[in-house]
């Protein structure tokens, strides 16, 4: 197999026969494609819901940044008001 037909199978979709299911649309290695999905079917990425999940937790805290660089601004000031709320909720955690 060369490679151009390789960077067309990485690029295809990690849900397999309906790619508007997957909200991170991945594809990932081929290699990774061994599981079924919900309804059976089989080639889903084995890494999907961990994807779905990491994408997920980080989307809002990227689309902040982004819309910080958007306006000029350095996306280290999401950083620091992040690291500032955390201490906040940490310091509010029973001992």
């Amino acid at each position: 197999m060369g490679l151009e037909p390789l960077g067309r199978l990485r690029r295809s979709t990690c849900w397999p026969s309906r790619p508007a299911r997957c909200a991170t649309r991945t594809g990932g290695c081929p290699k990774d494609r061994f599981t079924t999905t919900p309804d059976g079917e089989a080639g889903l990425n084995y890494l999907c819901p961990s994807f779905k999940r990491f994408f997920g937790h980080v989307a809002a805290p990227m689309q902040e940044m982004a819309e910080l660089l958007a306006h000029g601004r350095a996306p280290s000031e999401f950083i620091r008001r992040y690291d500032t709320e955390l201490t906040i909720a940490r310091s509010r955690e029973p001992t």
